[in-house]
């Protein structure tokens, strides 16, 4: 019994904390310090918890889509899952590391942005392996733990960029892009499967490209914050 439990929690934990290895390597010139790094995934796996209130009160307006089961599969991805658990991954950064002077690169933006995704889709990858068991495990290991990943850390390039922006208007512009990118990032994945029992399996077949191809703009993102950290003499 106890056997039955522990696996599926081990499994579910696994992928974050691999993932979280991986990009923390890629920031071994300057590497961030554990204790924040340790304080951004507890505080982004508890970021759950207001993510969920936040997507309860939002839902009450779910009445108003109801018009169509396709326009309210698209509130239900992109507004009420995307934009409440992506904004509450960015307040994680801001409240945590960014309004505590804890940047000194452009790189740091993407590394705590997804050690807070990783912290969200370790907690939440918990919940649904209990209840789907070892495939399930399997499959989210393979899509929505990397998803999370990537929406996170290309939002964080945005969020380095707010931080060393000249201007109060131009660091509002890169958050609000950001958060925007990692919405539609987030939402396009779980539109594809909220709309499933509509449109049968066919559509999916899009999340073959989806998860390597923005596993590649993250890749190309850290790349540009690096360039610009070596550009200001950061790196």
């Amino acid at each position: 019994m106890v056997l039955h439990i522990f696996l599926p929690i081990v499994l579910a934990v696994a992928p974050s904390l691999i993932l979280l290895k991986y990009f923390h390597k890629k920031d071994r010139e300057k590497p961030e310090p554990k204790k924040k790094v340790i304080l951004v995934f507890f505080f982004g796996i508890m970021s759950i918890l207001p993510a969920m209130l936040l997507q309860i009160a939002v839902s009450n307006l779910s009445y108003l889509f109801s018009i169509s089961p396709y326009l309210l599969s698209f509130f239900e991805a992109f507004i009420v899952a995307g934009l409440c658990e992506e904004f509450m991954k960015q307040q994680v950064v801001k409240q945590c590391i960014y309004n505590r002077g804890g940047f000194d690169e452009y790189s740091d933006g993407i590394i705590y942005a997804i050690t807070a995704g990783l912290g969200f889709a370790c907690f939440e990858n918990v919940i649904y392996v209990l209840d789907g068991g070892i495939t399930v495990a399997i499959i989210r290991a393979f899509t929505s733990v990397p998803l999370h990943a990537c929406a996170s850390g290309i939002m964080g390039y945005f969020i380095g960029r707010a931080y060393f922006a000249a201007t109060g208007k131009e660091e509002a512009r890169h958050m609000r892009r950001g958060l925007f990118i990692a919405v539609f990032i987030h939402g396009l994945y779980n539109f594809v499967l909220f709309i499933q029992p509509l449109t049968g399996l066919l559509p999916s077949l899009i999340l073959i490209p989806l998860i390597p191809g923005i596993f590649i703009i993250l890749e190309k993102s850290l790349k540009k914050a690096k360039m610009l950290d070596k550009e200001h003499n950061f790196g």
